[in-house]
């Protein structure tokens, strides 16, 4: 899949085979769900031939770990382990449930956590889905808060 992610104006470097003027049109290729910013082309060097790229990214401090926080659950979806975890799943056809939200302290929106899917009506209270519902009285949904604390690498991570 290829992507559009910014034109420039450029002219020619003593070349005439090139119009002056021309939109330079430069492709990303895969894709692109869950970025949020874009890399804009702002103009060509006309030393050197090559696209000056502006980023648009703000660089946040390091969370500290064990930074605690509250998020919004936005979505819920089942998955298979290996869209999740891709090659380093144990258990590529283990179906999960994957929650996704919202950080109070930063608005970082992401994956939070994924649990397996029971595969029957009854389960263990040592399942993370029964922690989850011991933890907050309820099964996940849409909307509800869920602490999350910040791990070693500095990602958000929910309790279970």
């Amino acid at each position: 899949m290829e992507q559009v992610v910014g034109y420039a104006e450029y002219e020619p470097l003593r070349n005439q085979n090139q119009p002056q003027g021309a939109s330079l049109e430069l492709v990303q290729h895969g894709s692109s769900k869950n970025k949020t910013e874009t890399q804009e082309v702002k103009s060509m060097s006309k030393s050197m031939g090559t696209p000056e790229l502006k980023f648009d990214y703000e660089i946040l401090p390091a969370l500290e770990p064990e930074t605690t926080s509250k998020a919004t659950i936005t979505r819920i979806d089942i998955a298979k382990a290996k869209d999740i975890y891709k090659d380093k799943a144990t258990d590529p056809d283990q179906e999960l449930v994957v929650i996704y939200g919202k950080v109070e302290h930063d608005g970082w929106e992401g994956r939070l956590r994924s649990m397996s899917k029971p595969s029957t009506a009854q389960i263990s209270a040592r399942t993370t889905i029964a922690q989850f519902k011991l933890r907050y009285g309820q099964f996940p949904k849409t909307g509800m808060k869920v602490d999350v604390v910040a791990d070693l690498n500095g990602y958000w991570k929910m309790l279970p």
